[in-house]
This record gives C-alpha cells, sequence and structure tokens, in this order.
C-alpha cells in the first residue's frame, strides 16, 4: 500500500509489491534471517536491547507466515472447484523450499486427509544439477516428499535451466497474447464453443481481478485451525 501511494505521487508505473497488493496476491518471507533488510532490522533490535532507544517492535511470525501458506493450499485443493494446485518456482533453494512445503506439512505433520502435493509445477533456476547443491534439485526430487503429485509429475513436471530474469518476461509475453488471442475467439465463437474447442481456454480467460487471497487469509486460516482442532485424535497419537 505504501509503495503503491509513493509510486501514484511520483507518477511511475506500478512494481511488484503494489500490484500484489491491488490485487491481494499474498506475499510471505521464506527466510527472514537472510539479506541485509533484517541485518538492519537486527541492529535496531540490537540498540533497543542496549537501551540506546526506547523501543522497537517489528515482529514477524514465521509460524503464521508458514500457516497462512498451508491455508491457500487448502483452498486450492478443497475449495476452488478444480481442486488442484500449480506453481511456478523461479530459482532454487529457499524459493522451491519454501513454495513446497504445505503439501507435507498439513498431510504429513498435521495429520489432514487426502492433501496433494502440485499437479503442475514449473521451475527456471540457473543451478546446474551437477554441483549437488540445494538448489540445482529439480522439482521432480520433491515426489518423494508428495510436494508434488507423484501420478502426473512425469507430465507435468519440469525444471528449465536459465536465468529467469531473462526467460520470464519471454514467457509472460507470449501468456499474454495467448489470452489476447482466445478472448478475440470468443468473441468470434462465444464462449460455451471456444470452451469446447479449446479446454486450456477457460484458464487463460479467468477474471483479471485474480482470486483476492490475502484479502480472505483470516477467513481461510481460521478454516485450517478448525480442520486442525478436529484432527485432535490423530495430533495426540
Amino acid at each position: 500500500r505504501h509503495y503503491g501511494a509513493q509510486e501514484k505521487q511520483n507518477g511511475v508505473t506500478p512494481g511488484l509489491l503494489s500490484t500484489c497488493h491491488r490485487l491481494q496476491i499474498p506475499i510471505f518471507v521464506g527466510a527472514p534471517g537472510d539479506g541485509s533488510v533484517f541485518l538492519n532490522s537486527m541492529k535496531l533490535w540490537a540498540m533497543a536491547r542496549a537501551g540506546m532507544v526506547d523501543s522497537y517492535a517489528f515482529d514477524l511470525d514465521i509460524h503464521g507466515e508458514v500457516f497462512e501458506s498451508c491455508a491457500y493450499h487448502r483452498w486450492g485443493l478443497f475449495e476452488h472447484p478444480a481442486r488442484g494446485l500449480a506453481t511456478l518456482v523461479l530459482g532454487g533453494g529457499v524459493p522451491k523450499n519454501y513454495n513446497l512445503q504445505p503439501e507435507p506439512a498439513l498431510g504429513q505433520v498435521l495429520g489432514l486427509p487426502d492433501v496433494r502435493g502440485y499437479a503442475f509445477d514449473v521451475q527456471i533456476v540457473s543451478a546446474p544439477i551437477t554441483d549437488g547443491s540445494l538448489s540445482s534439485c529439480p522439482p521432480s526430487e520433491a515426489v518423494t516428499w508428495g510436494k508434488v503429485d507423484r501420478d502426473t509429475y512425469t507430465r507435468t513436471t519440469e525444471s528449465m535451466q536459465g536465468d529467469f530474469s531473462m526467460v520470464m518476461p519471454i514467457l509472460t509475453k507470449a501468456l499474454l497474447d495467448n489470452r489476447a488471442r482466445y478472448e478475440r475467439w470468443r468473441e468470434r465463437m462465444g464462449e460455451e464453443a471456444l470452451f469446447q474447442q479449446h479446454p486450456k481456454a477457460r484458464g487463460y480467460l479467468r477474471p483479471k481481478a485474480g482470486y483476492q487471497l490475502f484479502g480472505r487469509r483470516d477467513e481461510l486460516c481460521q478454516t485450517l485451525s478448525t480442520d486442525v482442532k478436529k484432527n485432535r485424535e490423530w495430533l495426540f497419537e
């Protein structure tokens, strides 16, 4: 919200964070202790402990972050009509692991029934598999955890070697061009005939406003909390 107000004041094109806020797209912090932003936060925290400033009230609820991401995963599996999820991972390591952990958290740790991993999983990463690093692990590796659907991953999971900052603009342009083409066909053929002849057009022509999940986070987190409470017997085994 603050970024958006500053961008509007300066007359510049909206950036990623303000666009996510406008569309109510959740943003999570995968590695809160890493990077210069947190190091400066630590400085203020240390100054408060040393009595140099009155207080420092910043706090990130790491447990709440993960639980919220699980709540969205549950929504996609059980409430959305598609009853399935897809993910696009840009990079490896923390982005990949954080993005793929809702399935084991829900199914293996919280013990909720019928939890599945991602039906589609696409990764763009520059780390080669041969270096043996965490970043170089392909999405198919996650099938052993259940993070990726074991019945579909050989057809719907792919890891592309490349720099995503170079590749994503090209992919985004192609996706937007596809959407524009289906919009033209819808006007010419009608929506019912288009979806019958080209089923994937239904996905391209979803409402541009998106799912507005961040605006529903309290509701979805409460629903997940109710599921956890119902699973009391399993949790105390």
